[in-house]
């Protein structure tokens, strides 16, 4: 007799259990680095329409004022380069016909003292630092550092420009150093 085969049993299967489905979590939350507003921004005004004339549009005060002090600093720029450059001429040309001269010079005696100062330099370096304008109407005063150097002198000191609009060209009325 043959014996029966023998069955095969296949060995016992362990599982373990794995936990139920659940909701995915949610995804991590963005951290926005946003400053608190303290004050509303001014609205933006529409701009005009291609039918309408710039002509007729009036700047704002504030835009007006930009452009003034753009204006102011400007001149205050032209003087500088002037005198760095030697530019008698230009330099002079910055004070106004008002202008009031230091220790009660003439405006001829005041002008040869600084021409003959300016002329004949090796080289002269003016650097204007952190300007502040205050306007007021065709007047300004112009506050900043000024880093004077040339082959014989070196200044670092501050300075006031008062300054007056004429003919639509602002030049230096006094002007004041130390402060």
């Amino acid at each position: 007799m043959t014996k029966p085969a023998a069955a095969v049993v296949p060995p016992p299967v362990t599982t373990t259990a794995k936990p139920a489905p659940s909701e995915p979590p949610d995804p991590p939350k963005e951290r926005l680095n946003i400053a608190p507003i303290t004050k509303a921004a001014p609205p933006i005004p529409a701009a005009p329409k291609k039918s309408e004339s710039l002509a007729n549009a009036v700047p704002s005060p504030a835009a007006k004022d930009n452009a003034e002090i753009n204006s102011v600093l400007n001149a205050v720029n032209k003087w500088a380069s002037a005198w760095s450059t030697q530019d008698i001429k230009g330099y002079l040309g910055a004070y106004s016909n008002d202008f009031q001269t230091p220790q009660g010079l003439s405006r001829k005696a005041w002008s040869e003292e600084r021409r003959s100062r300016i002329e004949g330099k090796n080289r002269i370096s003016i650097k204007i630092g952190s300007p502040k304008v205050t306007l007021n109407g065709d007047s300004a005063t112009v506050k900043f550092r000024q880093s004077y150097k040339s082959n014989t002198f070196t200044s670092d000191s501050g300075k006031t420009l008062l300054m007056t609009k004429q003919g639509g060209k602002w030049q230096i009325k006094q002007e004041r150093t130390g402060s």
